[in-house]
C-alpha cells in the first residue's frame, strides 16, 4: 500500500477498503491479532494464528508489527475494536479469537474413518485432517479440532462437537475437573491434551518455557497451564475415566 496522506477518516476508510480487496484477490486475508495480512491458505492460517496463540499460552513476547500509520488508522476505522484483539480464552484455530460464547464454534465428523472438519468462523476454509494433524517441517502446527472423548455425544451422530487441540488441556481441566491421571484417558486422547516439545521449538517457543509432556506422564493438575488461567487448575480428587454408555436394543 501507498503511503499517501490522509486527511480525514473517510480517506483512510476507503484506501482500508482498496487494500483489503487486493489482498482478497491476491487470497489473502487480515490476522486480527498482528493486522498483517497473510494467505488465506488454511494450513498456513493456521500455522499463522497458532503461532500467536502458543506465544500467548507460553507467555512469550512477540515483536511489535511495523505498520503503515496511514493503513492500520483505516483498519481500525473499518474494523472498529475488532482489529488488533488479543488472543481469547479457547481460541479459535483460524482466527485467535475466544470461543467461549458460542462464537467460532468447530464440529468434527467421521466417515468411514476419515475426519471432516466444519467450523462457523468466517475464516475458516477446511483442513486436511490427516495431513494437519500428523504436522511437518514446514506446517508443523498440529492444532486441529480434537473431539473431547469424555464429553457426552449426541447418540448415534457421527457430527459431534470438537475443540482445538491446543485448548484440549484446558478443556479437560475446566469440564473435567476430577480427571487428573493418566489412567483416566485413553493413550491417545492423553497425548493430544500435550503438545509435543519438537513442535513447539519450532513454532518459536524458547526451551525453558515449555512445560512437561507425556512423556513425563505427571498427574494433569502437575502439568503447567498452557493458558495460565486461574480456573484451569483443579484440587478435586481424581475420578475414574467416564465410559460410554451402551443403549440396549
Amino acid at each position: 500500500m501507498k503511503n499517501i496522506h490522509c486527511t480525514s477518516d473517510s480517506d483512510r476508510l476507503i484506501i482500508a477498503t482498496e487494500s483489503l480487496q487486493a489482498a482478497k484477490e491476491r487470497q489473502k486475508s487480515l490476522c486480527f491479532i498482528c493486522e498483517r495480512m497473510i494467505p488465506k491458505d488454511s494450513s498456513k492460517r493456521r500455522l499463522h494464528i497458532g503461532k500467536h496463540i502458543l506465544k500467548t499460552l507460553r507467555q512469550v513476547a512477540e515483536s511489535p508489527t511495523p505498520v503503515n500509520t496511514v493503513s492500520s488508522l483505516a483498519l481500525h476505522i473499518l474494523f472498529c475494536s475488532f482489529v488488533h484483539i488479543k488472543v481469547g480464552d479457547f481460541p479459535c484455530g483460524t482466527c485467535g479469537k475466544s470461543t467461549s460464547l458460542g462464537t467460532c464454534a468447530v464440529t468434527v465428523t467421521n466417515i468411514r474413518g476419515s475426519s471432516k472438519v466444519t467450523s462457523n468462523c468466517p475464516e475458516f476454509t477446511g483442513i486436511s485432517y490427516a495431513s494437519a494433524l500428523k504436522g511437518s517441517s514446514t506446517t508443523p502446527c498440529t492444532n486441529v479440532p480434537i473431539a473431547c472423548e469424555l464429553c457426552i455425544q449426541p447418540t448415534n451422530s457421527k457430527i459431534v462437537p470438537a475443540v482445538w487441540r491446543y485448548n484440549l488441556l484446558d478443556h479437560v481441566r475446566l469440564t473435567h475437573p476430577g480427571h487428573t491421571q493418566p489412567s483416566h484417558f485413553s493413550p491417545a486422547f492423553w497425548e493430544l491434551m500435550n503438545i509435543p516439545t519438537k513442535e513447539q521449538i519450532a513454532m518459536g517457543i524458547p526451551k525453558e518455557q515449555i512445560p512437561p509432556t507425556t512423556s513425563d506422564t505427571p498427574p494433569l493438575h502437575e502439568i503447567s497451564s498452557p493458558c495460565g488461567l486461574k480456573r484451569c487448575g483443579t484440587d478435586n480428587e481424581p475420578s475414574p475415566r467416564r465410559k460410554k454408555s451402551v443403549r440396549s436394543t
